[in-house]
């Protein structure tokens, strides 16, 4: 039996619409937001490197990250509307191991603390390997599913 189908299914199918519509109407708002963002993080680097007086490294790297991560998070936001509404866990995980990564430069205060996330995002990365290997040797009607 289909979940949306007879009168049910169609006020089911409305509301799903109606998620979703609100949902890509959000991610179009922070989209619009990040962008915004991301350029003044640019600002901000021009200044920091037209004005030789006030250079402060750790303030340009900062930026440089800042900059870096919106630019991420809109492309996540890209990349979901592409997939057709769906975002596989490995490009989540790729993310945050790269902003890990870009933290352990910045700041060398918790390097032990980025060293163990960077390590839990590997074993993550594995088991989600793992699991889509798996399903692909055993169950392979729904191995799409993964």
């Amino acid at each position: 039996m289909n979940l949306f189908e007879g009168t049910n299914g169609r006020v089911a199918a409305t509301s799903v619409g109606c998620m979703r519509w609100l949902v890509s109407s959000m991610l179009l708002a922070l989209t619009v937001l990040l962008f915004i963002f991301g350029v003044r993080e640019l600002i901000l680097l021009g200044i920091i490197i037209c004005v030789p007086t006030g250079w402060d490294e750790h303030a340009f790297w900062g930026h440089i990250y800042n900059l870096f991560m919106a630019l991420e998070f809109i492309f996540m936001i890209i990349k979901y509307f592409e997939e057709n509404y769906h975002f596989p866990l490995r490009y989540i995980i790729y993310i945050g191991a790269t902003s890990v990564t870009r933290a352990m430069m910045i700041d060398h205060d918790h390097l032990v603390a980025c060293g163990t996330a960077i390590l839990l995002l590997v074993l993550a990365y594995c088991l989600v390997t793992l699991r889509k290997a798996l399903a692909v040797r055993f169950c392979p009607e729904e191995a799409e599913s993964v």
